[in-house]
């Protein structure tokens, strides 16, 4: 399973949002309800390798957001963050542990003038 399927299941298990509704994997439409959270991947770290290949790899993922007002879409980000930062060999995801590299920031406005917050995540896992 991708890191975007499996980071996107645990959000919705923890009530952070849902698939093809508030969260989305890889995009965020335009026309999706507000606030609105995409997951979009961004290039990682080399993982861990022995003589025998790949152990591990380092993904990372942005975890967007889309409101009207500074204040909603940064609660929903950092319900995002908090879901996500710390979680260590979770039931959810074949992730070995998932850090975030800094907490909810402001990045601006999109054309419609919709307030966007992002945080970045790295996460540890097998590799497939």
């Amino acid at each position: 399973m991708a890191i975007l399927d499996d980071l996107g299941a645990a959000l919705e298990s923890a009530g952070v949002g849902t698939l093809g509704t508030s969260l989305f994997l890889g995009e965020m439409p335009e026309t999706a309800v507000m606030p609105v959270l995409a997951l979009l991947e961004y290039p990682g770290e080399m993982g861990e390798r022995t003589f025998g290949g790949p152990v591990t790899e380092t993904p990372r993922v942005q975890i967007l957001g889309r409101g009207a007002t500074y204040p909603e879409v940064r609660a929903k980000v950092q319900d995002a963050y908090k879901a996500l930062d710390g979680v260590y060999a979770s039931s959810g995801t074949p992730a070995l542990y998932i850090q975030a590299l800094q907490p909810p920031f402001r990045i601006g406005t999109d054309a419609q003038d919709r307030v966007l917050v992002a945080c970045n995540i790295r996460a540890v896992r097998k590799h497939p």
